[in-house]
């Protein structure tokens, strides 16, 4: 049952954070059913490399980073918890003003951040000791689960952003009727694909910032944008020595 929310969750976070750039409300458009569905694929295929470091991590410390009793009266120990309580409000303080005033790719590393106070205040109220014997493996589980949702809105904004900038999208190639582009637009004017959702296709039009909305029956024609080789990358490059060549 909880699990069944939890998913539900981390997939709504997902829409909203991939949608709401472009004023779009996604859940209008999609059954609930859906909505899990469209998100699990772009938010499995990400997230998957931080579980993979995750349990890597766990290989490399399998004690963990401090354990238990391990360093607790070393003078690093000591002065840890001495200071508990003004490290952890500087912790606080500085990721709370990396999500207000940090560029947009601060959502790659915030859902970590998050999640490591979330996990270890979650490390006493849910047990999981008589389904997992392993401690680590236990707070690994916690880590991710805590991680999981602001990591789903996270890569949300981060793939919406990528189309807005033109930093990564796939673009329609055939015949679309949309409005004409502002004369003294700079942006390419050729319609970057957004998504499907129910009936409809939506694609953003750089050149005059909005979302065209078209029906699912129309036929489109996708292609992957590829960045280009800037003309002084690929100028030849002269050897260390080599002599310059005579004049005439």
């Amino acid at each position: 049952y909880w699990g069944g929310i939890y998913s539900l969750l981390v997939a709504i976070l997902y829409l909203w954070g991939y949608w709401s750039p472009f004023s779009i409300n996604i859940l209008e458009h999609l059954s609930l059913s859906d909505v899990v569905k469209t998100a699990a694929y772009p938010i499995a295929s990400v997230f998957i490399f931080l579980a993979l470091g995750a349990l890597l991590g766990e290989t490399m410390l399998p004690n963990g980073f401090m354990p238990l009793g391990g360093g607790a009266n070393t003078r690093t120990g000591v002065i840890l918890r001495r200071h508990a309580q003004t490290l952890a409000t500087i912790y606080i303080l500085s990721v709370l003003a990396l999500f207000i005033f940090g560029p947009i790719e601060k959502w790659r590393i915030l859902p970590v951040l998050l999640a490591i106070p979330v996990s270890l205040a979650l490390k006493n109220t849910i047990p999981l000791h008589s389904v997992i014997k392993s401690e680590q493996a236990h707070t690994t589980l916690l880590f991710l689960l805590a991680a999981l949702p602001p990591f789903a809105y996270g890569q949300g904004i981060l793939r919406a952003n990528d189309i807005i900038s033109g930093k990564n999208y796939s673009y329609v190639i055939s015949k679309i009727q949309f409005s004409e582009p502002k004369t003294n637009s700079s942006q390419n004017p050729q319609l970057r694909y957004i998504g499907k959702a129910g009936d409809q296709y939506f694609l953003y039009a750089p050149a005059t910032e909005s979302v065209l909305v078209i029906a699912a029956t129309e036929t489109l024609e996708l292609k992957k944008f590829k960045h280009k080789v800037s003309a002084t990358l690929q100028t030849p490059v002269k050897a260390i020595g080599e002599a310059p060549k005579p004049k005439g």
